[in-house]
């Protein structure tokens, strides 16, 4: 249990690293090109969300094919893992 919980902790920070990330560079551009206006800072940040939601879609898409892949399935059922030991690697992947 201990272990799933760091895995928890270090997708919390990672997930915050990058929102503070992103936050920060949208402000940096705002800061140098002289935005005076809170619209514009609100239309970066909708854009900036957007763009992230596309990327996630496209990684589940992706992890979609994955795991759709006849090969990939068969080598993580071929050994001899049960359920539990099966979902905590794929789980360590997906990180």
């Amino acid at each position: 249990m201990e272990k799933a919980s760091s895995h928890f902790l270090r997708l919390a920070g990672k997930i915050l690293g990058t929102a503070v990330g992103i936050s920060l560079i949208v402000v940096l551009i705002g800061y140098f090109l002289g935005w005076d206006n809170p619209v514009k800072y609100s239309n970066a940040f909708f854009w900036a969300g957007a763009i992230l939601v596309v990327m996630g879609v496209l990684s589940v898409t992706g992890g979609f094919e994955q795991r759709a892949n006849f090969g990939v399935t068969y080598a993580e059922s071929a050994g001899d893992a049960n359920i539990a030991e099966r979902n905590q690697r794929m789980a360590v992947d997906i990180t």
